[in-house]
Parts: C-alpha cells; sequence; structure tokens
C-alpha cells in the first residue's frame, strides 16, 4: 500500500499530469454549459459569457487539482548539511523599520533568542522619523545588554524606495560580511533555531541553485473574527497552495520577509524605481539568473494580521498595485 502511495506521488508531481488534469476538467466544465448557452447569428454575448466562463472554470479547476493533490503528494522537504560549524556561518538577521511602537522590541527578543550564533548578527534599519531615533538608540542598547556586540543600528536619513531601498542600502555597505540574511518584518515572530534550520538547508550541496528559502508563515494573534479568518485562509492557501506548487514546479514565490536569501544570488537583483512589491520581482529575476526560490513547510515562523477590513484593505490595495507593476 505504501509503495503504491509513493509510486502515485511520483506521477502526480509531473508538471504534465498536473496541468492535463486541470485542462480536463476545465474542457469538462466548458463543454456542459456549451449545450445550455443558444449562439445566434450576430449575437456575441454567448462568446463574451463563455469567456468569462472559461477563466472562472479554469481557476475552479486548477484550485480543485491542487487540494486534490495535496492528499497524495509528500511534502517537498529540502536535504539539510549537519549541524557543525553552522553558527559559524556569517549571516545576519535583518529587520527594516518605520516609526514602530514599543511592542517590536518584545517580538525581536523573541526572534532574536536562539536565532544568533558567534557570527549571526542582527541589523535594524531604520527609516522612521528622526524625533523616534533616540529611542530606537534604547531599543538598540537594551538588545545589546542581552546578546551581546552582535546587534546593530543604522538610520538613513532619507527613507528613499521603502522597504527595498532600505535593505539595498544595507546590502550595498554591508552585504559583503555576510554569506546569508534572513529578512524579519515589523510583525514577525522567529521560532528558537528556524534560522539555523534554513542555513543547515542552505549549506547543502544540492541545494546550492536556491536564492530564497521561504520558511512557512502562520498568523498569531487573531484576535478579531476577520483576522481569524484571514489566518485560516493563509494556513490552507500555504498547505495546499504553495506545498503542491513546490513539490510538482520545485518553486515558490517570495513573501518577502521571513526568508532566508543567499547573498551571492541577491546582488544579481537590480530594481526599478518605484516599486511597491519587490517579492514579486525578487522571484523572477533571480529564476532568470538561474536562482530558485523555494518553500520550505518544515520551518515554521509566525506574523500577525490586520484586526480589521480598512487595515486589510490598505494592505492588500498597495500589494495589488506592487503584483500589477510586476506584469
Amino acid at each position: 500500500m505504501k509503495s503504491l502511495r509513493q509510486a502515485m506521488a511520483l506521477l502526480l508531481v509531473n508538471p504534465l499530469v498536473f496541468f492535463s488534469a486541470v485542462f480536463f476538467l476545465t474542457f469538462l466544465q466548458t463543454h456542459f454549459v456549451v449545450k445550455a448557452l443558444h449562439f445566434g447569428a450576430g449575437v456575441l454575448y454567448p462568446y463574451f459569457w463563455l469567456a468569462g466562463f472559461v477563466a472562472l472554470a479554469f481557476n475552479v479547476s486548477l484550485i480543485f487539482t491542487q487540494a486534490l493533490y495535496a492528499s497524495f503528494t509528500q511534502d517537498p522537504i529540502l536535504p539539510e548539511a549537519g549541524r557543525e560549524g553552522i553558527e559559524e556561518i556569517p549571516a545576519a538577521l535583518v529587520l527594516c523599520v518605520k516609526n514602530e511602537g514599543e511592542a517590536i522590541v518584545e517580538r525581536i527578543r523573541y526572534s532574536l533568542t536562539g536565532n544568533l550564533g558567534p557570527k549571526i548578527h542582527f541589523w535594524l534599519l531604520s527609516d522612521s522619523d528622526a524625533s523616534l531615533m533616540e529611542r530606537e538608540k534604547e531599543w538598540v542598547a537594551s538588545l545589546k545588554e542581552e546578546f551581546g556586540e552582535r546587534i546593530h543600528y543604522r538610520w538613513r536619513p532619507v527613507p528613499y524606495e521603502r522597504k527595498q531601498g532600505n535593505l539595498a542600502d544595507w546590502f550595498e555597505r554591508q552585504g559583503a560580511n555576510y554569506k546569508y540574511f534572513f529578512v524579519l518584518d515589523a510583525d514577525s515572530i522567529i521560532p528558537r533555531g528556524t534560522v539555523l534550520k534554513l542555513l543547515q538547508k542552505a549549506e547543502h550541496p544540492a541545494n546550492r541553485n536556491i536564492g530564497i528559502f521561504q520558511s512557512a508563515i502562520y498568523i498569531v494573534h487573531d484576535h478579531s473574527l476577520f483576522a481569524r479568518a484571514n489566518a485560516i485562509g493563509q494556513f490552507y492557501a500555504q498547505r495546499l497552495y504553495f506545498r503542491v506548487n513546490q513539490a510538482i514546479f520545485k518553486r515558490a514565490i517570495s513573501f518577502g520577509h521571513n526568508s532566508l536569501i543567499r547573498s551571492s544570488a541577491f546582488q544579481r537583483i537590480k530594481l526599478h524605481t518605484g516599486i511597491l512589491s519587490h517579492d514579486n520581482w525578487d522571484t523572477a529575476i533571480l529564476d532568470r539568473e538561474g536562482y530558485r526560490t523555494v518553500f520550505v513547510p518544515d520551518t515554521l515562523t509566525f506574523e500577525e494580521a490586520a484586526q480589521h477590513y480598512l487595515e486589510e484593505r490598505a494592505r492588500m490595495k498597495r500589494w495589488m498595485k506592487g503584483s500589477l507593476q510586476g506584469w
């Protein structure tokens, strides 16, 4: 029974088999709908309606096939190098902030515990107003008391190009000192050992053509019903969509945070100005340069979600504009 399941899993992860199933289901739905339509001479409405239905049927077939595949495909677990010497690899945890409140300090402290090493440092990259710089320096001083001189701070007087500009500026000055860097968002929460586990995967010879290792991200502190609905949706999107796509295509997309990036790959990324969502661009450019972005389902990280619709709407509007820029 086990061997039969493994054989089926190997067959299913063939992209040709996957798309054959999607197109067959799309054809099947369209076939039955065509029979119900009346295509009169000179009447264009049925053709426009059918075109819209085919697009909808394709998406429904794609999601259904992915959900079905999730029951048979094995988790795409990447091999790992040994633990010895991993903490000696020069790496950085990088957090870009702008006008954040005091609550971020506790999240940083939690994320650094068990994820730093002798050569694994933390950088707080600030685009905050000048009036908040002293407060942020106090945060850094308190973190240094606990974690030592591995904690660094940089404030930009001119915060151009948002987060990607902040990150690019840091990489230009400090990137050569680190073989890898892990990108956090202000609401990121990273469990103990996550960064070290990703470094083990990055160091394995079989993974040398991987530029970005994207961890699984689940939502915490979902206090409102709206945030809870988001948390459920995000859980199943990663469980079905990203996990299955990684198994079939050996690729994923970057979320822009909670991911480990190979410095030698990142230096090949040259973004245009005015980009709103750098994560899609990072994925596409690295793929063109011969580096994959992969989803790593066996590393778990967390983030917070918008607690109401208006907050979510503002974020989604920016993300959708960024996605359209990619097209």
